[in-house]
């Protein structure tokens, strides 16, 4: 289980810090629940990226994706009646399936699935979606960039363990 965390966590900071321009099919689903109280959006524009001095963060060389990440949006709530409204919601107001299922992963604690919006090779959104008895979080990350560049990414902290 440490070395699924540890992955998780990756992963997690990966989405964290790269990547607000919203995701185009989430923006209802932002618009109805970013100011309401008990919920945390975290919302970082292109500007923002444009601005790093240098493109490695936390172990994470980000050197890659500069310029290829047009923003990342983050909606989190721990409250249950939200928690369990914003699950229906996400169900009703994103339509999954235009996106790929990359990866799930399921403990006794969470079920975390990660989606991507592709263009050919490039990807223009990656989706996490993290459903835990205590929290609900849902992350979109968008832009242009290869599945290369992003593995290349996680790579580089992985060497930096």
């Amino acid at each position: 289980m440490k070395i699924f965390s540890k992955m998780k966590l990756q992963i997690a900071m990966l989405f964290l810090v790269l990547g607000t321009a919203m995701c185009p099919a989430q923006d209802k689903f932002f618009e109805k629940y970013e100011t309401m109280d008990g919920v945390t959006v975290v919302s970082i524009s292109p500007k923002m990226f444009q601005m790093m001095p240098d493109m490695e963060t936390g172990g994470l060389d980000l050197g890659k994706l500069k310029g290829k990440i047009a923003g990342l949006q983050i909606i989190s709530t721990e409250r249950k009646e939200i928690r369990n409204q914003m699950k229906a919601d996400f169900s009703k107001m994103v339509d999954i399936s235009l996106y790929e299922e990359l990866m799930r992963v399921k403990d006794e604690e969470s079920n975390v699935t990660f989606y991507v919006l592709q263009d050919g090779d490039l990807i223009k959104e990656m989706l996490m979606l993290a459903d835990e008895p205590t929290e609900f979080t849902f992350i979109c990350l968008s832009g242009s960039f290869t599945m290369q560049e992003i593995m290349q990414t996680v790579e580089s902290m992985s060497d930096a363990d």
